[in-house]
């Protein structure tokens, strides 16, 4: 089997995790067996990182494929300091919800209480607007790399244009938690970087600030075996304001868990405080942004609290799994691998169609609706034709498939999917039906190996559509 397809199917898994139902977690042992079964595969196809995998009490499963320092080939461990990217937006955010359950901040307080030179629309935006994405903001005002002072950073937000009226809309910005932090300076009258470490070493993360936690002998370094400080700071020794409070921070896996920990623990104001659905995402409702974190209900996984970051090197992603108590990290160090954070989700889960019935593989003829389905499905990508894509996935598709990302994303999907589908055998399927819900699963031979690609389905008046795809 070609990498690429492999990558190819990390990327559109996350329409069967987040979409399919019935899944229960698997026992200990046969989800550390099943998270190893997919490191190796990820080692084989060039991700670098770690995986961790804990409960509220213990750590399940740690995974590390590749290279902290790919020059040296020192491994990943949960000591090794890494860049968090936007997961410092959830940092801040836990540490302004305490100042705010405190009494010391007010979220109805506005830039104009922080900053009196604020002009028109601004002066009424809320720390609340900025915490959850709904000020208006740009996604930035400068270069991350840029050694820009909290006065030149402020001085920049406040002279750019909002994209929409303060409180009547959403849009991700770094812009709002830089001067969500240039307000925490001045009610606490500290250096952010500094009161933000203090404060979460009492939570029990010893390592997660800027430069006063940074140490260079235990920095992850990219391909290029560039330390954090010159990968993500510019070769600075601390990050500017376009930074800090929104991204580039310092920390260990063994930290995040510990951050994953304490939103899994959150007591009562904390949650309907920094974990409550503030603002939509996106039309649909299909996730909603609380105070520097992701609340959304999956189908299948229940309730997960969530939030990624990266850049042009590292990237990571922070999963609360809230219904199962489970958290989970993935950090990866090669930007060339997207995180594979849905299949690691997925393996932690069972597969299983509860009430299907058992079925014996036979000949595929393509017949019935979930057949018909996957005949489509095979044409489509088979099909050098993005306008045939477009066709499949506008009309063969359930909405919340292609609410998972933009038809440009789709597009370049099924781009890919025909380069590794367009020499594939079909020779055998079943259908397993629970419901309006299913799989047809086909028996495939790609490039003369043998897998079962397995196409989900729901039955909405009458016809199949597809719901998420795997290969096995």
């Amino acid at each position: 089997m070609k990498n690429s397809l492999a990558l190819c199917l990390v990327l559109i898994a996350s329409a069967v995790s987040t979409i399919c139902a019935g899944a229960v977690p698997l026992p200990d042992n046969e989800m550390r067996s099943s998270l190893d079964e997919l490191t190796t595969q990820l080692e084989a196809q060039s991700f670098s990182g770690i995986i961790v995998v804990a409960s509220a009490d213990e750590v399940l499963y740690v995974g590390a494929p590749g290279a902290a320092n790919p020059v040296t080939g020192e491994p990943f461990t949960l000591t090794t300091q890494i860049d968090i990217g936007s997961v410092s937006k959830t940092v801040t955010s836990l540490a302004a919800s305490q100042l705010i359950l405190s009494g010391d901040l007010d979220p109805a307080a506005t830039l104009a209480d922080y900053f009196p030179e604020s002009i028109g629309p601004k002066r009424q935006i809320t720390l609340h607007d900025l915490l959850t994405n709904g000020a208006g903001f740009p996604g930035a005002v400068g270069p991350d790399e840029v050694d820009a002072s909290r006065e030149e950073f402020v001085s920049l937000a406040l002279a750019s244009g909002l994209l929409f009226e303060p409180g009547q809309g959403y849009e991700y910005s770094n812009v709002g938690f830089g001067l969500v932090a240039a307000m925490i300076e001045q009610e606490t009258r500290r250096p952010f970087a500094v009161w933000v470490t203090e404060r979460m070493q009492s939570l029990g993360l010893s390592e997660t600030g800027y430069a006063n936690v940074y140490r260079e002998t235990r920095s992850e370094r990219n391909p290029k075996g560039q330390p954090i400080h010159v990968a993500s700071w510019g070769g600075h020794a601390a990050p500017g304001w376009h930074l800090v409070g929104n991204g580039g921070m310092i920390s260990t896996p063994r930290d995040l868990i510990e951050l994953g920990r304490t939103l899994l623990r959150a007591p009562a104001p904390l949650k309907s405080l920094m974990l409550a659905p503030h603002n939509p995402e996106d039309p649909t409702n299909a996730s909603f942004y609380g105070y520097g974190i992701v609340n959304e209900r999956s189908d299948r996984f229940g309730q997960l609290y969530w939030h990624n970051g990266g850049n042009p090197w590292f990237s990571t992603d922070l999963y609360v799994v809230a219904d199962h108590g489970l958290i989970v990290v993935v950090h990866g160090n090669n930007p060339d691998f997207r995180n594979p954070i849905q299949p690691v989700l997925s393996a932690l889960f069972t597969h299983a169609i509860h009430n299907a019935v058992p079925v014996e593989p036979v000949p595929f003829d393509g017949e019935g609706e979930s057949g018909r389905l996957a005949q489509a499905f095979l044409d489509a990508v088979g099909a050098d034709d993005p306008v045939m894509w477009r066709a499949f996935i506008d009309q063969r598709t359930t909405e919340a498939f292609r609410s998972l990302m933009t038809i440009d994303e789709h597009l370049d999907l099924f781009a890919q999917l025909h380069r590794d589908f367009e020499s594939a055998e079909v020779s055998t399927w079943r259908d397993e039906r629970d419901g309006n819900r299913g799989v047809a699963r086909l028996g495939v031979a790609l490039s003369g190996v043998s897998h079962e690609l397995s196409v989900h389905y729901e039955v909405i008046d009458g016809r199949a559509y597809l719901r998420g795809i795997s290969l096995e």
